[in-house]
């Protein structure tokens, strides 16, 4: 039996160069999955909507990674001051799939 892909959501890290952004997971997120028996694959930030649909296909499961909130406007809601680092790439990616 061939062991299960994982696909984990991916965080912006900071970067010293504007031009090259990173993206990447604590290693406990990794670790985890190898630990159950899944093969960790990442998903980064900026992937092309149209290659959603072929990922998610690819995938035996996915693993929304902690990390910034979610717009409270995608819920209709109101800002609130405990609400930050809201990062709507990473919204709409985490959403759709």
């Amino acid at each position: 039996m061939k062991p299960p892909i994982i696909g984990l959501t991916t965080n912006r890290l900071a970067s010293t160069n504007p031009l090259a952004p990173n993206h990447g997971v604590s290693e406990a997120y990794i670790k985890a999955v190898s630990n159950a028996g899944g093969i960790p694959l990442l998903i980064p930030l900026g992937l092309p909507e149209r290659d959603w649909a072929a990922l998610e296909n690819r995938l035996d499961g996915i693993l929304l990674t902690g990390g910034s909130d979610i717009d409270p406007a995608r819920f209709n809601g109101s800002p609130h001051p405990r609400v930050y680092e809201i990062d709507a790439e990473r919204d709409a990616l985490e959403m759709a799939l």
